[in-house]
């Protein structure tokens, strides 16, 4: 019963571990996003 226990506590970390960087990934393309439209409206105001 522990070690059934202890597996499953084990699988659902690996799962949490698996899930930042896609969590990391989509933060970056957001951040990108952000990044590009600022570029844009500096490249407007110098003309």
């Amino acid at each position: 019963m522990l070690h059934q226990k202890i597996d499953h506590l084990l699988t659902n970390e690996w799962q949490h571990l698996i899930e930042i960087p896609t969590l990391q990934l989509s933060l970056l393309e957001e951040l990108q996003k952000q990044v590009d439209v600022l570029e844009l409206i500096v490249r407007e105001e110098n003309g």
